[in-house]
């Protein structure tokens, strides 16, 4: 219960009653105040302990380096290990192998970590997943893909497999430092099976698309879209991954499930790069896009339109009809800009203006620098209709 006064009391109580004390009363008591943070307290135990010539066992060595750890002080951690290893009695387990590597990458000391680790590995103890998590999760934090693919290798070699949160801190690791093959290998190594984490999925399939093997990963590709077809996926995990599998060209057997899964993320207003990629002529699933978007580009489905079958092009024609204006992003051209200074000059005319708009030549003015498809203020005062008299597809000419 943290009650450490509580125990302070019982302990004095069994002095009082003579009640024997042994070396379990004593580690009960070094565990209790590492644990309260009394590390100096625990240590007065060790020296009664001494005293009173009680054996000083492996288990009272480790919790009070797991104090010292704690309190980060390594140096002295490292002091009482070495003791423990000059008598066959007090030799460290793997637990207090454990909690000295612990304390180690907390405090950054990753090349005294490694030594650590490898005099384990040379011993006769066998280390456990904790040990490997611990060291891979300082890897990770530095970033060092190197020591990291070293100790992974290690794990493969004793046949320990990561949970799934260590397993996705080591694919993220690789997904930051752009180890993208390496990170598909390691996935591939412990031939995990579909995982269970929604963000796990997400950053296998990253480092599949990066990796340009996405058609090694089209189980989970198929989970992923049962995961969105049950709207059990949030939308910011999601539109980073989704815009990962267009970044490069597909293929045959991606083609389909990646459009169906586009699809759905259309339906659920994520926005959705490169949408280039999904429009070709053997697009069977295009007519499905052109009902649950805007985004595609209308400039690529006009050049496949004549390739169509008949039905296909009509609805491409009318979504083409409705979205091409955001296609128009070529400059305006020199007709139209004497056109525009036309139509501000008749309206001034109309108005009875003084002011005329200067005459010229190209649509920019190159003795002032101004840009006549923004001209200055006092000639935006033309009629809305004026357009209508000097250019015969109206319809272009409004929205220029």
């Amino acid at each position: 219960m943290n009650d450490l006064n509580g125990a302070f009391r019982m302990f004095e109580e069994m002095k009082q009653k003579k009640i024997p004390i042994n070396d379990v009363t004593y580690g009960c008591l070094v565990d209790a105040c590492v644990r309260n943070d009394r590390l100096d307290q625990a240590l007065q135990f060790i020296e009664q302990m001494k005293s009173q010539n009680l054996p000083i066992n492996t288990v009272l060595y480790t919790t009070i380096i797991k104090g010292f750890c704690k309190l980060n002080q390594t140096e002295e951690a490292m002091k009482y290990f070495s003791l423990m290893k000059q008598n066959q009695r007090t030799y460290p387990n793997l637990i207090t192998y454990n909690s000295l590597l612990d304390g180690l990458v907390k405090n950054g000391l990753m090349n005294q970590a490694d030594k650590l680790f490898q005099e384990l590995v040379e011993s006769t103890i066998k280390p456990d997943l904790i040990t490997f998590s611990t060291l891979l999760k300082g890897h990770c934090r530095r970033g060092n893909m190197k020591r990291l693919n070293e100790t992974v290798q290690t794990m493969l070699h004793y046949q320990i497999n990561p949970d799934e949160s260590l397993l996705q801190l080591i694919l993220e690791s690789c997904l930051n430092q752009q180890q993208y093959h390496n990170g598909v290998q390691i996935y591939d190594q412990f031939q995990h099976q579909i995982p269970q984490s929604t963000q796990l999925l997400l950053i296998i399939i990253r480092l599949h698309s990066q990796d340009k093997q996405l058609s090694s990963a089209i189980p989970l590709l198929n989970r992923l879209y049962q995961l969105l077809d049950e709207s059990r996926i949030q939308h910011q995990q999601l539109e980073t991954t989704i815009n990962s599998l267009l970044i490069h060209p597909l293929d045959e057997q991606t083609y389909p499930i990646i459009t169906k899964i586009v699809t759905l993320a259309l339906k659920s207003d994520i926005n959705v790069d490169n949408l280039d990629n999904l429009v070709s002529v053997d697009n069977s699933e295009l007519m499905l896009l052109l009902q649950n978007t805007n985004q595609l580009p209308c400039t690529k489905l006009s050049q496949i339109l004549n390739q169509l079958p008949v039905q296909d092009q009509q609805l491409c024609r009318a979504y083409i009809s409705k979205n091409n204006k955001n296609d128009l992003k070529e400059p305006l051209n020199e007709q139209f800009g004497q056109v525009f200074l036309q139509c501000n000059s008749h309206s001034n005319n109309n108005q009875n203006k003084k002011t005329k708009p200067q005459e010229r030549s190209s649509p920019f003015n190159n003795e002032n620098k101004e840009n006549v498809y923004h001209p200055k203020k006092q000639y935006n005062n033309y009629a809305k209709n004026d357009l209508n008299e000097y250019l015969n597809n109206k319809s272009y000419t409004k929205r220029r």
